[in-house]
């Protein structure tokens, strides 16, 4: 009889998933161990308003097929999807000042922003490498070199990286201005993105077990113990997929602890909260771009995605991070979606129609994520505390998920090639 390696992965969210069906594939005996009743971790598609409409992950981050794994299988399961452009081009934005006036903001605007900015934060990154993006920023205004544009226009850059880090300016590294440049388009898949996490599951569907979460792992002898609740689990190799925020928090504990290089990883690495406010109303009344930014310091919610193109109801979503987004997670889903709802009525007026439903997350409060993606933190070498931190414990002890992507981290696609680097690690070292 051929022996099987027994692998046991800690989460079915993407990483997990892909990481257990390249491992089953290969042969290798695999069981997933899921804290959650469903898989997906923050690719997490809801359907409470009749629709479906992402609560984690939103969009496909580069359509390219050849650079894009995620983007292969959309293609592969012939999904629908709706293009739409969070990278340089303005052409999926419109601005708004706090009355609701259309401000314009030029293509050739950002590139110049962006072209003296990313000079001077070139330069901090080698000789003040504690810059902050605020910092930056502050510092190329005071020289005069923004004169040329809107305060709004560079509102509205500053916003969109903050909430591409899930974090405040003055929290981010400028590391995060030299990560996304290689990416195209971006696609949002109709019909809900969780289908890409049950393309992983298909086959995987009775060695997934829901609602396990973890307590201990005892790594000390040759085969691994994994306690959940009152089963304890054996194997020769553990993927540990938890979020960034699950380790920060220790809720899982590791016999013997982990070394303390890792273990300075997941303290000094940064962790970030998004969370989204996904309004239903009776009638469309904004525009048609993807993305409204509403340059208004005073507003709780700058930037609000159209999903009307997507799921093809009148439905429109509030986005916020960072210390604003936290706060909010402690007022009831009745009050934020009552700030949302203010702060739409002081844009478009009496145009705002009834809201017939919302749905709020707090990512925050979430027991088994503790908040949204890793973040590049100010005054730390991310790039090497990532790499600490997938670095595999004792060949037995191996870990996945965005915030061990050690180039660019916090998205789904980093997240699905983790969870396959660490089962060709584990398929070198317990070859079948």
């Amino acid at each position: 009889m051929v022996r099987k390696n027994k692998v046991l992965v800690v989460g079915a969210g993407i990483s997990g998933l892909a990481a257990a069906k390249n491992l089953n594939d290969s042969g290798y005996d695999v069981t997933i161990l899921e804290a959650k009743d469903r898989i997906g971790g923050r690719l997490y598609t809801d359907r409470s308003l009749g629709v479906p409409l992402e609560v984690g992950a939103n969009w496909i981050h580069d359509n390219n097929p050849e650079r894009n794994p995620i983007m292969k299988i959309k293609e592969d399961l012939g999904l629908e999807s709706h293009k739409c452009s969070l990278a340089g081009s303005v052409a999926s934005f419109e601005v708004l000042d706090k009355e609701g006036n259309k401000i314009k903001v030029t293509n050739k605007e950002l590139e110049k922003i962006e072209f003296r900015v990313g000079i001077f934060a070139y330069l901090a990154k080698y000789l003040r490498p504690s810059t902050s993006l605020e910092e930056i920023f502050n510092f190329v205004k005071k020289l005069g070199l923004l004169s040329f544009i809107k305060e709004e226009a560079l509102f509205v850059l500053i916003q969109k990286i903050a909430l591409e880090q899930a974090d405040d300016p003055d929290k981010v590294s400028i590391e995060a201005l030299f990560e996304q440049e290689e990416f195209a388009n971006d696609e949002a898949v109709i019909g809900g993105y969780d289908q890409i996490a049950y393309y992983f599951e298909k086959e995987l569907h009775n060695k997934i077990i829901l609602n396990s979460p973890i307590q201990h792992i005892n790594y000390e002898q040759d085969i691994i113990k994994v306690v959940s609740g009152n089963e304890t689990y054996e194997a020769n190799a553990v993927i540990v997929t938890a979020s960034l925020g699950v380790l920060k928090k220790e809720i899982i504990k590791f016999i013997p602890e982990l070394p303390i290089k890792k273990q300075q990883s997941i303290k000094k690495l940064g962790w970030g909260t998004l969370n989204k406010v996904m309004l239903k109303f009776t009638h469309k009344f904004w525009g048609d771009k993807d993305f409204i930014v509403v340059a208004n310091k005073e507003s709780k919610f700058h930037a609000w995605i159209n999903e009307e193109p997507i799921c093809k109801e009148p439905v429109i979503v509030a986005t916020i991070s960072g210390e604003n987004a936290k706060k909010l997670e402690n007022k009831s889903d009745e009050e934020v979606a009552q700030i949302a709802l203010n702060e739409l009525k002081a844009v478009y007026g009496d145009k705002v129609s009834e809201l017939d439903s919302y749905f709020v997350s707090k990512w925050g409060l979430d027991p088994y994520v503790f908040g949204s993606y890793s973040t590049n933190k100010v005054g730390e070498n991310n790039q090497l505390l990532r790499k600490n931190l997938s670095t595999p414990v004792n060949s037995k002890l191996f870990f996945a998920g965005e915030a061990t992507s050690v180039k660019t981290a916090g998205y789904l696609q980093m997240a699905l090639q983790s969870g396959l680097r660490e089962a060709e690690n584990i398929k070198k070292i317990y070859p079948n």
